[in-house]
Formats: structure tokens, sequence, C-alpha cells
């Protein structure tokens, strides 16, 4: 089993979120990657929807 440690912070409307994982095993390593892989799609979607508003308002 894995110790799971978060850390949320919120600093100019931004929210950062700190995740670690011990043991540093590789089905844990797995885990964590797919989790970062998952902010970054989201990250993206946001984006463009920013952008796609923006355009709306021009």
């Amino acid at each position: 089993m894995a110790h799971l440690q978060i850390k949320q912070t919120r600093k100019e409307g931004r929210t950062f979120i700190r995740i670690e994982c011990t043991p540093k095993s590789p089905e844990t390593r797995t885990l964590l990657r797919e989790f970062k892989a998952g902010v970054k799609e989201l990250e993206k979607k946001w984006k463009a929807s920013v952008r796609a508003r923006e355009k709306l308002k021009e």
C-alpha cells in the first residue's frame, strides 16, 4: 500500500496541487503518471475553452 501525501494551495486565483507517493514502487509510479497525464489533458481542454470564449467576444 502506498502512502499518499496531498497538499493543495491557492495563490492569486490559482490552485496548486502537489502529490507525493511512497514507497516509489512501479505501480505507484504508474498511477502517478496516469494522474499527471489526466491533469494535463484537463488543462488543455480548459485553455481551449478560454480561447474559444475570447474569440466569441471579438
